[in-house]
């Protein structure tokens, strides 16, 4: 059983429960029977509301754009959510032969067997309740001093005074360890090699005479305790440029910042390997671009549990012959917004190359001008001699003279 406070909501599909909030309180149900019929408490009102009001004007403003500026304006008016402000949920479970760990994190076990009020919120509003059994051991009669949770349940009245006789861990140890029984005192030592240090699993061992019970214990706060720690545990922020202007051949090297809420140590990654990058775990990511194949850059922040990502949009171009790349012009059908890429249009980087002056193409392919040449803005024109025609290589000259 588990306990959270808090007014937030989650759900979980293993092992199969959900957290509902409830005024202020969260218990957790079985979903089977919510898995089967969440359409019929389902707001359909709040759904088709969110895909007039956000859905259709981004894919309108945003998508069809292909324009980072306007889907900056819809961000202004629907910006994206985020985990500022996240408080996780304070847990408290009950296991084995009654186990607490509180809601203020204290460990305790309370064998006591009867009905008894577990979490109470509002003065009372809310009330959770617990019921318990006396264990039965391995023959199936009960065990004088170990109970067990067998029902719980949420309610609004108060529960009625139970009377109890509970049985404390150290009255346990000292039955075990001043039996005359020899197997009594082999059994407490293996209890122990069992347990470790873990209270509960020696309590219900000792309890009910049985180590598979006590394992079992010790296997579930196990699992319930990663269970809180990973709720407990946010992600690193990471924080760096939004925008990568790079070009083919040149270094560039953007520098990151992340940081633990929880002080945890941060590690450096690449979603994928990018040709020619390289990121170190100062944050800083070193990269000289080979080509202009696309690329998905994403910068991973972890810290070993959980992860947090920064795709920035890279703009990337090839200029060649000493031109200036332009980088507010793209290739056309660049779709940087899905993307978070674009390789940029050639035709608007460039310094102009004199062919005719170099006395070959751009290109340095071997066939030239064969008589005249006339430069042009990016290229350039084959010219002949007063009486020779230009054949249809563009190049050469037919070499027949006309009278």
């Amino acid at each position: 059983m588990l306990v959270s406070f808090r007014s937030h909501t989650c759900v979980w599909l293993r092992p199969v429960y959900m957290e509902k909030q409830l005024h202020g309180a969260s218990s957790v149900f079985w979903t089977h029977w919510w898995w089967r019929w969440w359409w019929w408490f389902f707001d359909w009102r709040r759904y088709i509301l969110w895909i007039y009001d956000d859905i259709f004007p981004r894919y309108y403003c945003c998508a069809l754009s292909r324009d980072p500026y306007f889907c900056d304006l819809y961000a202004e008016k629907r910006p994206p959510g985020d985990c500022g402000g996240y408080i996780p949920p304070i847990w408290g479970w009950m296991i084995g032969d009654p186990h607490f760990t509180t809601l203020d994190g204290v460990s305790y076990t309370f064998n006591g067997f009867g009905e008894y009020t577990l979490a109470t919120v509002d003065n009372g509003f809310f009330r959770l309740q617990g019921r318990t059994a006396k264990a039965l051991d391995e023959d199936g009669n009960p065990v004088d001093h170990a109970t067990v949770f067998i029902a719980f349940a949420a309610k609004e009245s108060s529960s009625s005074t139970v009377n109890f006789m509970p049985k404390f861990l150290d009255e346990l140890i000292e039955q075990y360890e001043t039996s005359t029984d020899p197997a009594d005192i082999d059994f407490i030592q293996q209890a122990r090699t069992n347990c470790g240090d873990n209270q509960e699993c020696l309590f219900d061992t000792l309890a009910t005479g049985r180590e598979d019970i006590g394992i079992l214990t010790k296997n579930t706060t196990t699992q319930i305790g990663s269970q809180v720690s990973d709720l407990a545990n946010f992600p690193p922020n990471i924080t760096g440029e939004g925008l990568i202007e790079a070009e083919v051949g040149k270094q560039i090297i953007v520098e990151l910042n992340a940081t633990d809420p929880n002080g945890d140590d941060v590690v450096y990654d690449l979603l994928e390997t990018i040709p020619g990058g390289q990121i170190y775990q100062n944050g800083s990511f070193v990269w000289t671009p080979e080509n202009t194949v696309k690329v998905n850059l994403s910068f991973i922040a972890s810290d070993g549990s959980a992860s947090s990502a920064l795709n920035p949009i890279v703009k990337l171009c090839e200029c060649k012959n000493n031109g200036t790349c332009n980088y507010n012009t793209t290739v056309q059908g660049s779709d940087i917004n899905n993307d978070k890429f674009a390789m940029l249009n050639k035709l608007s980087l460039f310094e102009d190359f004199d062919e005719c002056s170099e006395g070959h193409a751009d290109d340095n392919s071997a066939t030239f001008c064969e008589q005249g040449c006339e430069n042009t803005l990016l290229s350039y024109l084959c010219r002949c001699y007063e009486g020779y025609r230009l054949n249809e290589d563009k190049k050469s000259c037919d070499g027949e003279f006309n009278k």
